[in-house]
């Protein structure tokens, strides 16, 4: 018997859920019961129930699936877009100013560390670490400095469609001056820096597929095209 209490969703990707309840008699009908009843020709994905009194079960049947065949990215009408932003400790050695910080507060390119006193002109003093300051010498604030924290980001788009596009594995491993999609955000692009484009994520979820694109932000240089020139999944047209 048809229960109250049925469930829908439908994402702004177009991934659509149904749940609906159904009464049984025992434990073998939840595994076994196939109702007439199919919700927008959608597949079964999940059952579950509970079992209120002696031979009086609630069976929950779930189906999914949906979305569409085109997915475009100048609209962000079936888009889920995301910037999710980080910091991270880098070497100090590839801040984009290091040349000018080095020369300012002593780096040793022998001992790859920084002096530990400087002159009040900013230049390397001839203390030691154990010698102490000499006169006219100030301790270093870059003394035992071995990273800074560098500010990094990675661009995500989550759509739903009735299958993955065939082109998803082109151009992952490779540089991206703005990635499909970033402008709909509304975000300023981030100055001298570009992205790299990551390995997506696929689910099947019911008759759809909801993938995942990552793109990652590079450091204050870009990414190095010499080093990130070619894609490195290729996918293979013989199956």
């Amino acid at each position: 018997m048809r229960l109250n209490g049925a469930k829908y969703k439908r994402d702004k990707t177009g991934l659509i859920q149904v749940t609906i309840p159904w009464e049984v008699s025992t434990v073998e009908d939840c595994e076994t019961f196939i109702p007439d009843e199919v919700p927008l020709g959608l597949p079964l994905i999940d059952r579950s129930a509970e079992e209120f009194t002696v031979g009086t079960w609630t069976l929950n049947l779930t189906y999914e699936g949906g979305g569409s065949d085109n997915v475009s990215f100048d609209t962000d009408a079936k888009l889920e877009l995301e910037i999710d932003a980080s910091m991270s400790q880098d070497p100090i050695q590839s801040h984009p100013n290091f040349i000018a910080i080095a020369a300012k507060y002593g780096w040793n390119k022998d001992k790859g560390e920084f002096a530990p006193y400087i002159t009040k002109q900013g230049t390397a003093g001839t203390g030691t670490a154990l010698s102490g300051a000499q006169a006219g010498e100030l301790p270093n604030p870059l003394y035992g400095t071995e990273s800074f924290l560098n500010v990094g980001a990675v661009f995500r788009i989550t759509y739903t469609a009735k299958t993955a596009p065939q082109d998803i594995l082109d151009g992952v491993g490779t540089v991206f001056t703005i990635p499909p999609g970033y402008d709909l955000l509304g975000i300023p692009h981030p100055v001298g820096r570009n992205w790299l484009k990551l390995a997506p994520k696929v689910n099947r979820r019911g008759n759809a597929t909801r993938t995942t694109l990552e793109y990652m932000l590079s450091g204050p240089w870009g990414w190095v095209k010499d080093v990130y020139g070619k894609q490195q999944l290729i996918a293979s047209k013989t199956y």
